[in-house]
């Protein structure tokens, strides 16, 4: 999956190397119609892999979580 987020007070549109929110949307969503128990989900990104996880109870999510390697590029000054 590429992310692209859309800001529309912004008017933009920014491709993003990974979504973490995205990626655990996309999970809850597989997950409506699974049994209740984990679903685990891996999302191939360009910046690397999420691995997306809900845990269904009484046919809901009853939890939900993220994880994967994580790295931070550092800080970057725009001035408008």
């Amino acid at each position: 999956m590429t992310p692209l987020v859309k800001v529309p007070a912004a008017g933009s549109l920014v491709w993003e190397g990974s979504c973490g929110s995205g990626s655990l949307a996309a999970a809850v969503a597989q997950s409506l119609d699974a049994p209740d128990g984990p679903f685990v989900r891996s999302y191939a990104q360009p910046a690397g892999v999420v691995e997306a996880a809900v845990v269904r109870r009484d046919g809901e999510a009853a939890s939900a979580w993220i994880g994967g390697p994580v790295s931070l590029d550092p800080p970057t000054v725009v001035q408008l």
